[in-house]
């Protein structure tokens, strides 16, 4: 999986200095082709309000931000490899002229929006919850004394003053850091809320260093990992003796001293923290981040140290950095060939793939081999493992074999990271091919995926993909996909792109979402200006998001005409103001890091022409105060960066087999049944697989993925993760967080949500019959009672598990219960149904029983349907195992990619299975 992916897992712990750890190391994730989505997935955890853990989130989202405009209007052309920035690269000095030119032309910017400044003041006192965070962020991104005073003021609300002073260390810049530090200071030590300390990671000054200084030494392990997250920004001074000593601390503090060390550009203070924490150190996770320090070492010794760790520790966590360590060490071929072909046979799929990625321009034909055997061999955790491993193994072969994952295979997440891994690609004319047939693929997931991959600098001119791009567009159904393929749109240079984007702007029936897709074209295009004409009519359209867009979009074009309407917006109620502030936030963001884009090249010219307006005069004088530059993001990382620079297209087979054979050997090995010809040892075992407290998850368990699916919510995804399986092993040190921060993290048990009522549910057994309600929870020992005619998903125990009730013509829903003692096990009475019931049962070991008059359908883990047509009952089973039991209680196994019919004959129930092979019942 990718990086991001891998980093997302960790969000399901309860821990919140767990999940604080990981928002630290998203701060770096290189975003890709679907970088949106990790931005809004960082930008929703920072907007909440209870307890402390927002905060990180949101040190997170001010550096994923900038990269994530910069991949919007200044997208680079080529595949992924064109990001990569290895860990060792230091950031070019900055152009000291260049600089203060953007200071002139940030101002210009801040006085243009200046009419936005009161109404956003004013709706921040009015606002609550995410709202207000949305606003009070937008004004930091302004420059402007009044917002900047506002943001002061709410330093002496203890409930916005942890937020307010990162806000103002992070965003607005600071003229005085000194006088912000003292500050600081006198509110942690007034309110005793260490996380205070994070404004000063933005604050580098000697005043800053000696307070972080002594937070190392404080008797709160909060404080000292606090201290150590905020050093990795201090590196034009001497933090080498206090991450000294929090790399030999325990807990928290030393894996945060190590990522600081890591990032620093200093090999010699990388170097030392590591070898400080293996003598100090026993737990894997701290030893995995000492390896990962290693990496920004960069030297022989480094080496030999991940070299020793392999052959020394049992634990999957610290061998597969080690593996990682060594690959982008840049070791020879014949040493990473030698080293790490006998880890192919791990027990941890983890270690298996680093070693794979290790072993490509080493010794390419293991390297296909051994992905080769995690496709025919592999369960979906190992299919999802080689597909991506093969955007790493570029070739004729690799190609073909994606496409036949894409197609055919039964797992959801299997398909999604096969299209994902053709982003690694050069838009050669086959992968350009078989992206354009993507287009028309049956789950919108992959089209939206595989168009954000077409539509790139590479494929701008290429009619050819313009055209498959619009039919994209033409039938994407409501919602983010049509968003995502609308947006596309812009990417090229076709007239007929052009024409269709114009015509979805002046028509009144345009949907929302294609509407909105449509505005985002002419705000990403490479094209020349558009008619404002469309744009300014959208200024007046009723739904808020729509003239918010339309204000962005004439912006980026050089156009302010939008500021009135989102000053009237930002004073209106917070529903809509909320809109405005995020629009409001990306122009001042764009104003103050891209205009040396081409693309923005009509914003520049029209902020350098209002310098010499009396206007800006009058404001540059009274604004002259807030000519500092808000500190830069950090370079992205990407673990995989030396993998990919070796990477040449194979030659047409896959570890020594041609295409054609591998696809036979996986065809043969879908006809086995599920238990042959799959792996004896553990399923994976992920980094981020960890216990409150960092206990590791125990060998042998499995972890599973969910791809983030397309839905009608506020962020255009459903973000699912990781159930664990755990085994508590080598914790640390136990870690006080303040009591809010804990009571965020806990979860609810079985809950029940309504998505429709045609008719009436009532709740039987225990309390008093209640009416049924959104979010309402079913108890052990509870049923449920429900009208013909109805439809309910009910969400089961483990949370995430989805029963689907859709039924078209009615059911009786007569029972439903949960075992006291079993509480994954659930039991279900169906009468009457003509229709459709779904079973989407993902996490832990559920178990659910289905009885339909005198026969019972018994389903664990997977993804299955039950519909009853005419009298005669099917089972479709995507993917999972079903059992159907006739009235004598004999079993028939029904597995992934299989249907069973059950028809009544003279005397009993039959149950037929339907062979795919054949195209036959039997």
């Amino acid at each position: 999986m990718r990086q991001q992916d891998k980093l997302l897992e960790g969000l399901a712990q309860d821990d919140p200095a767990w999940r604080a750890f990981v928002a630290r190391r998203l701060e770096r994730v290189q975003l890709h082709f679907d970088g949106e989505d990790l931005v809004e997935t960082v930008r929703q955890a920072a907007l909440q309000i209870a307890g402390t853990l927002p905060n990180h989130f949101f040190c997170a989202l001010t550096d994923l931000l900038p990269r994530q405009a910069r991949a919007r209007y200044a997208p680079d052309p080529g595949p992924v490899r064109s990001h990569l920035v290895k860990t060792r690269t230091k950031p070019a000095a900055p152009d000291s002229t260049a600089a203060q030119g953007r200071e002139a032309v940030t101002r210009s910017a801040s006085q243009l929006l200046e009419p936005c400044v009161a109404p956003a003041v004013a709706a921040s006192r009015d606002a609550t919850g995410p709202g207000r965070r949305r606003i009070l962020g937008a004004l930091g991104r302004l420059r402007h004394s009044a917002a900047t005073a506002h943001l002061e003021a709410r330093l002496e609300d203890s409930k916005d003053a942890p937020y307010a002073a990162l806000i103002l260390s992070s965003c607005t810049g600071l003229a005085d850091p000194a006088t912000f530090v003292r500050r600081v200071e006198r509110l942690w030590a007034g309110g005793e809320q260490p996380h205070f300390i994070l404004s000063l990671r933005y604050a580098p000054c000697e005043e800053s260093l000696a307070l972080l200084r002594a937070a190392s030494n404080h008797r709160s392990p909060t404080v000292q990992w606090l201290a150590a997250a905020c050093l990795d920004r201090f590196g034009k001074l001497d933090v080498s003796a206090p991450l000294a000593q929090l790399s030999e601390a325990g807990g928290w503090a030393a894996l945060h001293a190590l990522e600081s060390a890591a990032r620093l550009s200093r090999p010699e203070l990388a170097f030392d923290c590591a070898t400080r924490a293996l003598r100090a150190h026993t737990h894997p996770l701290v030893r995995a981040a000492a390896l990962r320090s290693l990496i920004a070492a960069g030297t022989p010794q480094a080496a030999e140290l991940c070299l020793s760790e392999l052959s020394a520790t049992g634990s999957s966590v610290v061998r597969a950095q080690a593996v990682s360590a060594l690959a982008q060490l840049d070791l020879p071929a014949g040493v990473r060939a030698r080293t790490l072909a006998p880890l192919l046979k791990s027990e941890s799929l983890e270690v298996v793939t680093q070693a794979i990625l290790g072993l490509i321009g080493a010794d390419d034909q293991r390297a296909g081999r051994a992905i080769r055997d995690l496709i025919v061999d592999g369960d979906e955790d190992e299919r999802i493992a080689a597909a991506y491993c093969l955007g790493y193994y570029p070739g004729k072969s690799s190609l073909q074999v994606l496409e036949h994952l894409i197609r055919t295979d039964g797992a959801k997440s299997v398909r999604i990271q096969a299209t994902r891994a053709l982003a690694c690609y050069e838009k050669t004319p086959e992968v350009t091919r078989l992206l354009l047939a993507l287009l028309e693929h049956e789950d919108s997931s992959i089209v939206s995926d595989a168009v954000r991959i077409l539509a790139s600098p590479e494929t701008q001119e290429s009619s050819e993909a313009a055209a498959a791009a619009l039919a994209a567009a033409r039938r994407a159904p409501p919602g983010p996909a049509a968003r995502i393929a609308h947006r596309a749109l812009g990417r090229f240079t076709a007239r007929a792109c052009r024409a269709y984007v114009s015509e979805l702007l002046s028509r009144s029936d345009t949907g929302p979402d294609a509407l909105l897709g449509a505005v985002d074209a002419l705000a990403f295009t490479f094209a020349q200006p558009p008619d404002p004409e469309p744009l300014q009519r959208l200024l007046s359209d009723s739904r808020p998001a729509v003239r918010a867009a339309a204000a962005r979009t004439l912006w980026t074009w050089g156009d302010p005409g939008g500021i009135p309407t989102l000053a009237r917006d930002l004073a209106a109620p917070a529903d809509v103001a909320t809109y405005a502030a995020d629009a409001l936030e990306e122009m001042a963001l764009i104003s103050q890091r891209l205009l040396d884009t081409p693309r923005l090249a009509p914003l520049a010219e029209h902020l350098r022409a209002n310098l010499k307006t009396s206007a800006y005069l009058d404001f540059a004088r009274r604004e002259l105060g807030l000519a500092v530059s808000p500190p830069a993001e950090p370079a992205a990382i990407d673990e995989h960066a030396v993998v990919l620079s070796r990477s040449s297209w194979k030659a047409d087979d896959l570890g020594g087999e041609p295409a054609a054979k591998v696809l036979a050997q996986v065809e043969e090995s879908r006809r086995r049944p599920a238990a042959a010809g799959r792996r004896a040892h553990s399923k994976p075992t992920r980094e981020m697989a960890a216990l409150e407290g960092l206990e590791m998850a125990a060998p042998g368990k499995r972890s599973r993925h969910l791809f983030a699916a397309a839905g009608g919510i506020a962020i255009g995804l459903l973000c699912s993760f990781l159930f664990f399986g755990r085994k508590p092993s080598e914790p640390l040190e136990p870690l006080a967080p303040d009591a809010s921060a804990a009571a965020e993290t806990a979860g609810l048990p079985m809950a029940l949500k309504v998505v429709s009522m045609r008719g009436t549910f009532r709740i039987k057994g225990g309390p008093p019959d209640q009416p049924l309600a959104p979010e309402r929870k079913l108890a052990p020992g509870q049923s449920l009672s429900v009208d013909p005619g109805g439809a309910v998903w009910l969400g089961l125990a483990p949370e995430g598990n989805v029963l689907g009730l859709p039924a078209a013509g009615g059911f009786e829903l007569e029972e439903l219960r949960t075992a006291a003692d079993d509480p994954d096990s659930v039991s279900l009475r169906l009468s009457g149904l003509e229709g459709r019931v779904v079973f989407d049962l993902k996490w832990g070991r559920p178990k659910v029983t289905l009885a339909l008059g005198r026969a019972s359908v018994r389903g664990w883990r997977g993804l299955y349907a039950v519909e009853d047509q005419a009298g005669t009952i099917t089972v479709l089973v995507a993917f999972g195992r079903v059992e159907v039991l006739d009235p004598s209680g004999r079993p028939t196994l029904v597995t992934e990619g299989r249907k069973a019919v059950l028809r009544r004959g003279q005397e009993q129930l039959e149950v037929g299975v339907f062979d795919p092979a054949t195209q036959t019942w039997r």
